[in-house]
């Protein structure tokens, strides 16, 4: 069994997805926060985040957030077509 760091983006990611699936979207945000504290080049933290503004309605947020993550998933995509 693979033993998870509180150090580990995936863990706050899950954590974060779990939260906004109940309608909890501070406690999302602040460990997405987390999780691109830890990553800040995790696409998916970004774009949850993003979804969570959206629910609470702070649409400027969530459009910004969507931007980065699609900005980070786009150069992601050509580092690897480059190689």
């Amino acid at each position: 069994m693979q033993h998870l760091s509180l150090e580990d983006d995936e863990v706050y990611w899950k954590r974060g997805n779990e939260y906004r699936e109940k309608g909890q979207y501070d406690k999302a945000i602040l460990d997405y926060n987390k999780a691109i504290e830890i990553n800040p080049k995790y696409v998916d933290a970004y774009k949850e985040r993003g979804i969570a503004y959206g629910r609470k309605g702070q649409y400027d947020l969530a459009f910004k957030e969507m931007r980065i993550g699609n900005r980070l998933s786009s150069s992601q995509k050509r580092k690897k077509i480059v190689r």
